[in-house]
């Protein structure tokens, strides 16, 4: 009767070191609260992430109870995490839309130009360049995107969702440069298009965001129009023509 009864409590007792739920580290402020056991884990998410390749995109609220087994329950809660985040992402990967043949990107930047429809590429030019016997010739290039490039650009457009954004747009409201940036970037494919204007705006190339208070869709929109200017400015094309600064023989 003795041995039944220690049978019985050493079986009371392996359950509960096996199976009761011990709150072990997470705050709702960290975003995962955790609860552990020999046997399985309970982690209740509450979280905000950006679950798209570029990174771009307004964050989404992961608010789900997961339950882990072995070997997984063993797994860190940053390890967890991260697989999540490569699920999530594959998932929007798999309903994205293919390139449309005819996506196309127009920026122009102070005075320089592209429109991939056409290649044509304009670097930037003084007013009076005339004087000094250059032509517009002399400053244009033909130059196409590769599909590799443009498919770059249309996964950024896709995930922030360029057609929502305002035709006049500041993407660094409340920040001054002297001098200030002029910017009009179009963007479109199929019966969709849309032209973002951006006018005297803070000089957004090369910043860095991490200083400056600026607002998610501002952030994206800074991270496409420097993906565009590195595609352009790091061609053959954009290096073979000359320098703006003519009256210093460069």
């Amino acid at each position: 009767m003795k041995k039944a009864k220690w049978a019985i409590v050493i079986l009371i007792l392996s359950s509960i070191i096996l199976f009761l739920p011990i709150p072990m580290y997470g705050s709702e402020d960290s975003g995962a609260i955790v609860y552990s056991a020999l046997t399985y884990r309970i982690i209740k998410w509450d979280k905000y992430a950006v679950f798209t390749s570029t990174g771009l995109g307004k964050p989404e609220h992961y608010n789900v109870t997961s339950l882990y087994f072995f070997p997984d329950n063993f797994k860190s809660v940053e390890e967890l995490w991260n697989k999540i985040e490569l699920d999530e992402r594959l998932k929007k990967e798999a309903d994205r839309i293919d390139m449309p043949e005819d996506f196309y990107v127009c920026i122009c930047f102070n005075r320089s130009k592209y429109d991939s429809r056409s290649g044509k590429l304009i670097k930037e030019t003084i007013p009076n360049y005339e004087v000094m016997g250059y032509t517009l010739d002399d400053y244009t290039a033909e130059y196409y995107m590769t599909y590799e490039e443009k498919k770059k650009i249309f996964q950024m457009v896709m995930d922030m969702d360029f057609l929502s954004y305002p035709s006049d747009f500041n993407p660094c409201e409340g920040h001054i440069t002297s001098p200030s940036y002029n910017l009009t970037l179009e963007i479109g494919y199929g019966k969709n298009r849309k032209t973002v204007n951006c006018k005297e705006i803070a000089i957004i190339r090369g910043i860095d965001l991490s200083e400056w208070e600026i607002s998610k869709e501002g952030r994206d929109f800074i991270f496409l129009h420097d993906a565009i200017l590195d595609i352009l400015t790091h061609s053959d094309e954009w290096k073979s023509l000359p320098l703006e600064n003519i009256f210093m023989g460069e």
